[in-house]
């Protein structure tokens, strides 16, 4: 009898433990969903703080003119990237990129862009032997590029209407592209690394010709 009772004993607490190791088996699986969800709304608080911050600042007075070519670019998350920073700045004009449509993928664009972005700043696409033709005399062109006779960012550069030309992510602006250029900028990188990805360069040069005509 004192048998049956130890056996009973030990098949209760073998169910027990299996018990308790489902229950960690679940709250493990679902760790993974509460951080992200976890995560989702923090993201979604900071961009309605963001949106609730600058609906109090008065906006500048600002109608940006910049136009941006982008050559022979190699990543569709770069021209959404681009085309997110235009819809930041309050870009009017349209952005060109040389390249095949086509040979893009639109929702790896939409999606580094933002619909809101996408949707409203106007761009298109083009052969890069066409993009001269697309720009109004009246604009200068400055490739942002490190090249012998490059000045620093905006030194030399009209106060008006500016078309910047920057490359591709590996090679930088084609030889052709960058003859059509009247002048040339670079990026003052006084840290050990010396390089910047195509997006980021343009975004800091954008947002620089801007607090230059409006906060300055």
């Amino acid at each position: 009898m004192a048998s049956a009772i130890t056996i009973m004993s030990r098949n209760g607490n073998d169910e027990n433990l299996t018990s308790k190791r489902e229950n960690r088996s679940e709250e493990n699986a679902s760790a993974p969903a509460q951080k992200q969800t976890a995560v989702m709304k923090k993201q979604l608080t900071t961009r309605a703080n963001s949106y609730e911050f600058f609906s109090k600042k008065t906006p500048p007075s600002t109608n940006d003119s910049t136009r941006l070519i982008l050559v022979a670019v190699a990543f569709p998350e770069n021209i959404g990237t681009l085309i997110l920073i235009a819809g930041k700045i309050d870009a009017k004009k349209s952005f060109i990129f040389t390249g095949e449509q086509s040979n893009f993928k639109s929702k790896k664009i939409q999606r580094a862009a933002t619909s809101n972005a996408y949707m409203s700043v106007p761009f298109e696409f083009c052969s890069e032997k066409e993009w001269p033709t697309k720009i109004p005399k009246e604009y200068q062109l400055v490739a942002v590029e490190t090249v012998s006779h490059a000045n620093k960012c905006l030194s030399n550069c009209s106060p008006t209407k500016i078309c910047l030309v920057v490359g591709n992510e590996s090679f930088g602006i084609t030889e052709w592209s960058l003859q059509q250029c009247k002048t040339a900028m670079y990026l003052p990188m006084p840290g050990r690394i010396k390089s910047l990805n195509v997006s980021q360069a343009a975004t800091f040069v954008m947002f620089e010709r801007q607090r230059r005509q409006c906060y300055s």
